[in-house]
């Protein structure tokens, strides 16, 4: 049996149950993606140690470049 390697830093695609996009530079890609769902006012659910990181900031910025107004709730307690 023979395996090919992944590159798990290349942005990669794939649905468990819901389509899931990560990778470098995949949140710029967030408005469109919320657009081909039919969002129009996202709510950014995290958890209270991530909510005051700069990534929720940019994903922010990302929707409100995308003409999207969005919400961010940080009360979900983290995975243990």
């Amino acid at each position: 049996m023979s395996f090919t390697p992944v590159d798990l830093t290349a942005p990669q695609d794939w649905g468990f149950p819901v389509p899931i996009v990560y990778g470098p530079g995949r949140l710029a890609e967030i408005a469109s993606l919320c657009a081909r769902a039919k969002m129009s006012n996202p709510l950014i659910v995290t958890d209270g140690g991530s909510v005051n990181l700069p990534f929720i900031a940019q994903l922010e910025q990302h929707l409100s470049k995308g003409g999207l107004t969005s919400g961010v709730y940080g009360g979900i307690a983290p995975n243990p």
